[in-house]
């Protein structure tokens, strides 16, 4: 079924995992059966609750939700446990579910629609079975959140799994681009004296995303890289990591024109506010 974060839940993901911003997940999530689905998932705007069918506090932990799992380009994360919202008091089409902050007003945290309609009729019981809902983070063709920080984030958010940010973010550059979720493949220049460029994980150099419909954060100060000594080729993509060596990818994303480095190239950098990091739940 297509679902969503809120696009609120992305940013503050985003703030937590780049500039170190602190993220607490709530200790409870409210989910709510919906009879109109909202004219946008990013904001739960327009999402109608079924008359009389109060929202279901689930307690925040990996068994309600269990581990993420990246396949191909897409992390998605299931709910592991049942979910009864008692008997319907009047015939109901359910065509959506949501997750809310609290039991009654409260924020969209995150929502989406059933694949197709489900008809209840009055005094039966609604009920969603373990593994019916599904919560997901994608990554395009061209680059977005890695695999791994993408499972970090949605068990941290749903599941309440601790995450750390990396208290430095460290960045790379490509003559081969990684596969975007895995990460495999990467191939980094290894002559010329090239060497990832290092920079503090605050809200200096990583600003309060921003957005609307596709949370996005940019990185507001350049990166600078040692001039190459050598030609190191033709440059297609760019990441972050969080060591300076090995480690985990965090992001990437192909360069708009690629660059071909060589002896002769100085000033090697990215410059502040061109690049993005840009989410879009799937």
């Amino acid at each position: 079924m297509p679902s969503s974060l809120g696009v609120n839940t992305i940013k503050s993901l985003l703030d937590h995992a780049f500039g170190a911003i602190a993220y607490s997940p709530l200790s409870n999530l409210h989910a709510a059966v919906l009879t109109t689905n909202p004219s946008d998932f990013t904001s739960g705007t327009g999402a109608v609750q079924a008359a009389g069918v109060g929202r279901v506090a689930i307690a925040n932990n990996s068994t309600n939700f269990p581990a993420a799992a990246t396949t191909g380009l897409v992390t998605s994360k299931p709910s592991g446990s049942a979910i009864n919202f008692g008997n319907a008091p009047a015939d109901l089409t359910i065509v959506g579910f949501g997750f809310y902050s609290d039991s009654t007003t409260g924020n969209w945290v995150a929502g989406g629609s059933l694949t197709s309609p489900v008809i209840i009729s009055s005094g039966l019981n609604i009920s969603i079975e373990v593994a019916a809902l599904t919560l997901k983070l994608a990554t395009s063709a061209t680059g977005g959140l890695s695999g791994y920080l993408s499972r970090k984030l949605l068990d941290l958010a749903f599941g309440a799994v601790s995450y750390t940010a990396p208290s430095s973010i460290h960045s790379a550059y490509f003559s081969t681009a990684p596969h975007y979720a895995s990460g495999s493949g990467a191939v980094e220049p290894s002559v010329g004296g090239y060497g990832r460029a290092e920079k503090t994980n605050n809200s200096t150099n990583f600003p309060a995303a921003t957005g609307t419909a596709i949370a996005s954060k940019t990185c507001a100060t350049d990166i600078e890289f040692t001039d190459p000594t050598a030609d190191q080729g033709t440059i297609t993509a760019s990441g972050f990591f969080d060591a300076a060596s090995t480690g985990n990818l965090l992001w990437s994303g192909q360069l708009t024109t690629p660059s071909t480095l060589g002896a002769s190239t100085d000033n090697v950098r990215i410059s502040a506010n061109t690049l993005i990091i840009g989410v879009e739940a799937a």
